[in-house]
């Protein structure tokens, strides 16, 4: 309908003006006739070159962000043609991996010469990964007759992750054990290290007893009394409603970061879907978000229980820390 109410006032100037040069018969209205009867073809020509020369480019403000925290995606619009457009419309496609929901925005724009910003806030009161990826610049002439698409494959992602707590909640506290640096402490319940001693050639990685060697410069490690069953394992479930799920990562998060507090290498693992199991080493506060990161790719489930079911049929051995919808325990497989 745009097009035609353009379309129509351009056919009632061009008759206007060619009326004037009727009535009137001199140069300044023969050129203004002229140059309206051409300007739909420079103006065309000029949006081609527009098109050629149009580009894109998006960044966040941070790469990761906390649940109801808002962080500015840029889109950048770049315009090498040095014609400046007077209309565009940009169309970004947000996409949270988690849930596979989709939201597509459409920001009406001029862009000028060289480049332009745009500033689009964003806030997600779910964890997960956004995938932020502007797909398509609709580009219009000058008299609006005439539209070109041009697609675009320009993304970013966001992390949407608990942030960092100085203080740890109550319930990741209780789970962590003794503190470290102890010659008898517990790992958990039911692993007792009855020694700490030299690292020697063959000794596991996760046995190193990491305060004891920063404090003596030298590599240390743990000897614990049931080597089969020294592994600790953080099992949680990717349950598919937001509300529980929120709630499993904010408590998978405060018992991860007890551990690591405490110096105390672990294996982190979830489900994929129905049937699958994920699995993450984690020695540092990076190596979490780095699984959790890996982990918004995963599938969630259905079943409220599928990493722990899954995780008892194929698993043996191993200090379990199981957080469910409705749960937080831990057991000792044998």
């Amino acid at each position: 309908m745009e097009r035609i109410n353009n379309i129509v006032y351009y056919a009632v100037v061009c008759l206007i003006l060619f009326g004037m040069f009727l009535f009137y018969r001199n140069v300044t209205c023969a050129v203004m006739f002229g140059v309206m009867l051409i300007y739909p073809l420079v103006s065309l020509i000029a949006c081609c070159i527009a098109y050629i020369g149009i580009g894109a480019e998006v960044k966040s403000e941070r790469e990761c962000m906390d649940k109801g925290e808002e962080n500015r995606f840029f889109v950048i619009i770049k315009n090498y043609s040095f014609i400046p457009i007077l209309s565009a419309r940009i169309s970004i496609e947000m996409n949270n991996l988690f849930y596979r929901e989709d939201s597509t925005r459409i920001i009406n724009t001029s862009i000028g010469v060289l480049k332009e910003t745009l500033v689009i806030p964003i806030v997600s009161d779910v964890y997960g990964k956004i995938d932020t990826q502007v797909t398509r610049i609709e580009i219009s002439d000058w008299l609006n007759f005439f539209k070109i698409k041009k697609d675009m494959n320009e993304e970013e992602h966001i992390y949407v992750l608990p942030a960092k707590n100085d203080e740890m909640k109550s319930n990741g506290d209780n789970i962590s054990g003794n503190a470290a640096g102890q010659e008898n402490e517990k790992i958990g319940d039911g692993f007792d290290v009855v020694n700490i001693r030299e690292y020697e050639e063959g000794d596991k990685l996760r046995s190193i007893h990491w305060k004891t060697s920063a404090r003596l410069n030298e590599i240390y490690v743990k000897e614990n009394n049931d080597e089969e069953n020294d592994v600790t394992i953080v099992l949680f479930e990717l349950f598919k409603e937001k509300k529980e799920l929120n709630s499993i990562i904010e408590r998978t998060y405060d018992v991860c970061r007890a551990l690591v507090k405490e110096n105390i290498s672990f294996i982190l693992c979830c489900n994929n879907g129905e049937h699958d199991i994920s699995s993450y080493m984690i020695y540092s506060n990076e190596d979490i978000d780095d699984a959790m990161r890996i982990f918004t790719e995963n599938r969630l489930s259905e079943y409220k229980k599928s990493a722990y079911e899954n995780y008892m049929n194929s698993a043996r051995g191993g200090n379990i820390i199981y957080i469910g919808v409705d749960e937080t325990l831990q057991e000792v497989r044998k």
